[in-house]
Formats: C-alpha cells, sequence, structure tokens
C-alpha cells in the first residue's frame, strides 16, 4: 500500500482477477490504555464495501460487476427525482451503530437488537449444543 500525505488516502493495486474473488485485512498498531502497550490487531476494513462470513476480512468487490448485483437490477426502474431537495441522505458512523460492550445501553438501542457474541438469536451459548427453541 501507498499513502498519499496530500490526500491522506491509501492506495493499493493488485490482480484484476483478485475482484469479487480475494479478501483482505488490515494488520494495524494501536496503543491500548487498559495493558499501557502499543499492540498489534488485525481488522477488517470498516469502509469496505462487501465482508466475509463474521466480518473478520473485506472483499476487494465491484458493485458494478453483474456477479455482485441482484437479478435484473439494471432493468429496475427508479423512482422520479422532482429536484435534489428529494433526496434523503444517511449517515451511520461504524462507532456510532455499534452497541457499547457493557451497559448502560444508549436508549435508542432496543434490547432484543443486542445480543452477546457469545451466544445465537436462541440464547444459547454458541460454542455449546442447544435444546432451546427460537
Amino acid at each position: 500500500m501507498r499513502f498519499n500525505p496530500r490526500t491522506g488516502v491509501w492506495r493499493a493495486s493488485g490482480n484484476a482477477a483478485w475482484v469479487n474473488a480475494k479478501y483482505y485485512a488490515y494488520e494495524v498498531q494501536v496503543f491500548v490504555r487498559s495493558t499501557g502497550n502499543v499492540e498489534t490487531n488485525i481488522v477488517a476494513d470498516p469502509y469496505s464495501l462487501g465482508a466475509a462470513a463474521g466480518s473478520g476480512r473485506s472483499l476487494i468487490v465491484d458493485l458494478d460487476d453483474n456477479r455482485t448485483k441482484p437479478r435484473h437490477w439494471d432493468d429496475h426502474d427508479r423512482p422520479p427525482l422532482a429536484g435534489p431537495q428529494d433526496i434523503v441522505l444517511y449517515e451511520l458512523h461504524v462507532r456510532d451503530f455499534s452497541p457499547p460492550r457493557t451497559p448502560p445501553f444508549h436508549p435508542s438501542i432496543r434490547e432484543n437488537s443486542v445480543r452477546s457474541p457469545t451466544t445465537n438469536p436462541t440464547g444459547c451459548a454458541t460454542s455449546e449444543p442447544c435444546s432451546k427453541r427460537a
């Protein structure tokens, strides 16, 4: 990867065959207050357009490629737009949407939308057999 100090953008180049086929992750070094050390983590790209199962890696993806479009995507009629005032934009920051690791939860996050990463939707531990029904 190459960093452009003028724009602040990192760029990488590679083989065209990687598109829609290869995954990547970043190795980052961060200071961790709880340990007082600089630690190395392997993380997915928070701005990627595609993710692997579990979101541990990011997919190099081309959204204009027919392999990534739903069937008949290009044939779909878009609703008419009278003017730019009719555009509705939503912005969501990764940190804002991530639930806190410990209570109290932000009031806008409903209890049923926050699950422990070690349990499945039925409430069973993901590492153990479970007889509970959803």
